[in-house]
């Protein structure tokens, strides 16, 4: 059995060093399962990949950075396919149109009222 995968570094609050570049896919799916990072194998073989061509291993805090920052909430993994729709042209134009023509009032009223308090671009 090899050693733990965390190393504390020396720091006035507790911060570990995560060896990814020495872990199996097993390795690898335990340490987002403990760390609790919901990172799949491939996402943290791309972790593995990404720190092994700068030299060295993530600490926690970066994997769990990149854990919430690659979440479904966040990044919407379900909408990472390629998605085939029909649009309606019509409804997205006059939906669009109906925004522009929302806002041109709202700069008139702020123009006729003589501020510029509200920026509008």
């Amino acid at each position: 059995m090899r050693a733990s995968p965390y190393t504390r570094r020396k720091t006035s609050f507790p911060l570990f060093e995560v060896n990814v570049l020495e872990a199996d896919d097993r390795e690898l799916l335990e340490m987002s399962r403990e760390l609790g990072v919901a990172l799949n194998l491939q996402e943290m073989k791309s972790v593995r990949d990404y720190f092994r061509k700068r030299g060295r291993n993530p600490t926690d805090v970066e994997l769990q950075t990149i854990g919430q920052t690659w979440s479904e909430h966040c990044f919407h993994k379900t909408f990472k396919n390629n998605l085939l729709a029909r649009i309606d042209y019509e409804l997205f134009n006059g939906f669009i149109n109906g925004i522009s023509k929302a806002v041109n009032i709202f700069k008139s009223i702020i123009n006729m009222l003589g501020t510029d308090f509200y920026q509008i671009s």
